[in-house]
């Protein structure tokens, strides 16, 4: 029976060890994902006559060091080609991306919200 107890106690360490490990990786990978944003947001100038601005879904392919190899965009409703333009330079500008604070959380495919009413 003691070892028993032993082994659920064990067990139960084990299970709230690794959900306090997802919660750091969850934490460090949305700290990630912000630095990133907010780079390339940093990097973002407004085109001149760009009209309505909405938040685009920008998708980035890196590579390792955080070099830029592609940028598409996801939902990016009533946006002018010269919007997406000026965002996908500030990305490419952005460049090398910052690293996370982990190196399992590298993604070769990121996305993000871009949106400029919060700049």
């Amino acid at each position: 029976a003691e070892a028993e107890q032993k082994r659920k106690e064990a067990e139960l360490k084990a299970k709230l060890q690794a959900e306090e490990d997802q919660r750091r990786l969850k934490s460090l990978r949305d700290d990630y994902i912000l630095a990133i944003r907010q780079k390339v947001e940093r990097h973002w100038r407004k085109p001149a006559g760009s009209g309505k601005m909405p938040v685009c879904e920008v998708r980035v392919l890196q590579g390792p060091g955080g070099i830029i190899l592609d940028v598409t965009f996801g939902a990016c409703g009533g946006s002018t080609a010269l919007y997406r333009a000026s965002i996908e330079k500030a990305v490419y500008n952005a460049e090398p991306l910052p690293k996370p604070g982990d190196d399992a959380l590298f993604e070769r495919e990121l996305k993000f919200l871009f949106n400029p009413s919060e700049q």
